[in-house]
């Protein structure tokens, strides 16, 4: 699993093992937002500031190994994206002047307990 998070007081992307305890690592250098993989999980592209940024991922059963990361490209700081599965083409999500930036997205985690039984 791939996410960012500020626990070292700056936003960073990290890779974890599910289930948890198999291996942990930092994988930006200089801070990211919004990780994503490429489809067959060998390489993992993130957000630094204004810069598209990739690194190449090799999962093992007991590691993960991550290669130096690379600047792909810039474009206006701020925006969403999401990328092909072969890593090749990028979808850019920019907002419609005079609208709001991004509409929140909320994620219920308990939504079994709205069922009715």
């Amino acid at each position: 699993m791939a996410y960012q998070t500020d626990e070292s007081g700056e936003q960073q992307i990290y890779v974890e093992s599910i289930p948890a305890g198999k291996g942990r690592r930092q994988i930006s250098t200089d801070g990211g937002i919004w990780p994503r993989w490429r489809r067959d999980g060998k390489e993992l592209f993130y957000r630094q500031g204004n810069k598209m940024m990739a690194v190449p991922i090799r999962l093992t059963a007991t590691a993960v190994e991550a290669g130096k990361p690379q600047v792909l490209f810039e474009s206006n700081d701020d925006i969403r994206f999401q990328v092909t599965r072969d890593g090749q083409r990028f979808l850019l999500s920019f907002p419609v002047e005079g609208t709001a930036a991004f509409t929140p997205l909320t994620v219920d985690t308990n939504w079994q307990a709205g069922l009715a039984k």
